[in-house]
C-alpha cells in the first residue's frame, strides 16, 4: 500500500528558543501594547537583549523578525484541501513447493 501526504502541518519551525522569544516580545509590544518598532528595539535594548547575531536592537531588526515571522507564520498555516487520487492494494499470494 503507497500513502503519499503533504501538508505544511509536518513543517517543524527551525526558530531557536531565543528567537521565538523575541517574536513573542516583539508580537505583544507590537499588537497588544501599540508600540511600533523604534519604541520597541528601544525596549529590548534597554532590557539588554541581543539579535540572534549578537548584536544591538534597530528597529529594521524588529521589523524584520516580526515581518517574516509573520509571513512564515500566514504560508504555514493556511487550508488545504485533503485529496484522495487513487488507492489500492496489491496481494502476492506466495506458496512454496517442498
Amino acid at each position: 500500500m503507497v500513502l503519499v501526504i503533504t501538508s505544511p502541518s509536518l513543517w517543524i519551525s527551525a526558530y531557536s528558543d531565543h528567537q521565538q522569544t523575541l517574536f513573542g516580545i516583539i508580537q505583544h509590544k507590537h499588537e497588544v501594547e501599540g508600540m511600533n518598532f523604534v519604541q520597541i528595539s528601544d525596549w529590548l535594548n534597554e532590557n539588554h537583549y541581543k539579535t540572534p547575531r549578537g548584536k544591538v536592537f534597530t528597529q529594521s531588526h524588529v521589523w524584520s523578525i516580526y515581518t517574516k515571522k509573520m509571513r512564515s507564520i500566514k504560508r504555514f498555516s493556511r487550508e488545504n484541501d485533503t485529496q484522495v487520487v487513487s488507492t489500492g492494494i496489491d496481494v502476492i499470494n506466495y506458496v512454496v513447493d517442498r
